[in-house]
Order: C-alpha cells, then sequence, then structure tokens
C-alpha cells in the first residue's frame, strides 16, 4: 500500500489559521443576521413637550430627552404599594446599566403623579431612600395640571386624584392613610392595574390647611421605553420589569433600530 507524504507542518498550521478565519467570519456573519432579523420596535407616538423640575429645583423639559434613551416611570412618594416596587426595579435596572457602562446613554425618569405633594425636596429624599444616582435618574414635578396633561395625553398612563369622604386619620405621615388600593381599568397602549392612596386635601402640602376632605391618587403601572428621537417605543409592567427583555431593547434602540 502506497502511504501518502504528510503534510509539512508549516503548511498545516497555515490551513488550520484559515479554516479558524473562516469559521469565526462565517460566526460574525451569523450573527449579524440574526441581529439583522430581530424586529424593529414599534413607535407609539412622539414624548409630549413639557417643562418639569427636577429633584433639585432644577428645569427638565422634554428637550432634556435628546441623544438618549430613557425608561420613564410614573409615581408618588407617598405611595404604599406599586410605586416602591417600580422605584426598585428601576433601580435594579439603573445598577446594571452601571455594570455595563451605559449610564451615559440610557437615562431613567420618574414623574410625580401627585405633583400638589411632591415638592423637589420629597422627591429627593425618596430618590436618596432608594439609592438612586440622580446623575443619570431624574425626578420630576411639575404644575399639577401640566402633569396630568402630560401623563395621560403624552405617555397615554392613567392617573386621577378623586376626592373622598374618608376623614383624617391623626398619626398617619402627613396625612396619609395608605391602607387601601383599587384595581381600574386598562390604561390606553396596554395598561394594566392602577393603585390609590388616600390622602388629606391639602394637609401639610405647603398650599393650604388640612380638610376634612381626602383624596385618593389613582394611577397606572406602566413604565414607557424612550428612544433617542424622543419616540415612545415601549410599555412595560413597573412592578415585574424583566430587566433582560428591557436590556434587549434598549440594545436595539441604542444600535438605531
Amino acid at each position: 500500500m502506497v502511504q501518502e507524504a504528510a503534510l509539512p507542518r508549516g503548511v498545516r498550521v497555515g490551513l488550520a489559521v484559515s479554516i479558524s478565519v473562516v469559521l469565526l467570519s462565517l460566526a460574525g456573519l451569523l450573527a449579524l443576521f440574526a441581529s439583522a432579523r430581530q424586529p424593529a420596535l414599534p413607535v407609539f407616538g412622539q414624548v409630549p413637550d413639557f417643562d418639569f423640575v427636577d429633584q433639585e429645583g432644577r428645569p427638565f423639559s422634554d428637550e432634556d430627552l435628546a441623544g438618549r434613551v430613557h425608561l420613564v416611570g410614573f409615581i408618588y412618594t407617598s405611595c404604599p404599594d406599586i410605586c416602591p416596587a417600580i422605584t426598585a426595579q428601576m433601580r435594579a435596572l439603573q445598577t446594571e446599566l452601571a455594570r455595563l457602562g451605559l449610564t451615559d446613554q440610557v437615562h431613567l425618569v420618574s414623574i410625580t403623579v401627585d405633583p400638589e405633594y411632591d415638592t423637589p425636596e420629597r422627591l429627593a429624599a425618596y430618590a436618596r431612600m432608594f439609592g438612586a444616582d440622580t446623575s443619570s435618574w431624574h425626578f420630576l414635578t411639575g404644575r399639577p395640571n401640566h402633569v396630568r396633561t402630560v401623563v395621560e395625553k403624552g405617555f397615554l398612563v392613567g392617573m386621577d386624584r378623586i376626592a373622598t369622604d374618608y376623614p383624617i386619620h391623626a398619626g398617619h405621615h402627613q396625612g396619609h392613610d395608605h391602607g387601601t388600593h383599587a384595581h381600574g381599568p386598562d390604561e390606553a397602549a396596554g395598561a394594566g392595574t392602577t393603585h390609590r392612596s388616600d390622602d388629606a386635601l391639602g394637609a401639610d402640602h405647603g398650599h393650604g390647611t388640612a380638610s376634612a376632605v381626602d383624596y385618593r391618587v389613582e394611577h397606572g403601572g406602566r413604565v414607557v421605553l424612550v428612544d433617542r428621537e424622543g419616540r415612545i417605543r415601549a410599555y412595560h409592567h413597573g412592578n415585574l420589569l424583566d430587566t433582560d427583555e428591557v436590556m434587549a431593547q434598549i440594545r436595539l434602540l441604542l444600535a438605531g433600530r
């Protein structure tokens, strides 16, 4: 039997390198193809014009969203249930963004739905309580009618302030009674649960005297993903935020998808 001559070692090394290069190129092409096949996120609309102030009392408007991806949530500082859950989920996302070095490109925003009570000072204390890095997380308040218009008509998230006949209960923080919550109708663009908290109307808000009439704030629990052009691209359950899913969507937006 005639034996085939073995290839010189240099030739074998060259072939191995060439095959490795080809395989790596194919892997890169496959990854690119898979990324290209991911559908772009839908566009639900444009972020509305707004003119708020942040937790430091500094002006913050819709123009400050330009050039970055944002995740926008809706909370109020005396909320007993869903708001702490939303804020904790957003805090976990901020930690992940920091780990990946993305806090320059992706910011968080929390807009109060109880602007009469939530002064910049209260928002700043709330941010500290959750360990928020306010260099890339903005807690916003503004004129009550303006806030409501922006939240409901702009972001399509439900909110309502409803007067009740509940008496003021002595001993509750700033007149708040957090013993109730409500499940309301679905919000626009896929809304979910709404929640409420009782509060003395005008009690210790710095703009009036305490009254025997309380109010509760009902609001949707969605958070909104906004792209660099200020377009609304996704809605998520804020208290059940899937960090992996949100991060995948953020990567799409950072890639211009």
